[in-house]
């Protein structure tokens, strides 16, 4: 777990269109204190990344439902 090995500072590295269901489910299952997000700049082009933003959407609401 990252709390035994206590870095300094955790970095999570993902795609920028999955940041925030990332930082949801991180909050939700880690929630290390000391943490720093960094988006990894897609170099899909458009009609790749619109499937990939909307499934992204679409978790993400999933995701906020269920803390209500």
């Amino acid at each position: 777990m990252i709390v035994e090995e206590n870095p300094d500072i955790l970095i999570i590295i993902t795609s920028d269109f999955h940041i925030e269901r990332a930082q949801i489910l991180y909050k939700r299952y880690i929630a290390y204190p000391k943490v720093v997000f960094i988006p990894a700049i897609s170099s899909l082009s458009k009609a790749e990344l619109v499937p990939l933003i909307e499934h992204e959407s679409c978790a993400v609401k999933r995701l906020k439902e269920e803390e209500v």
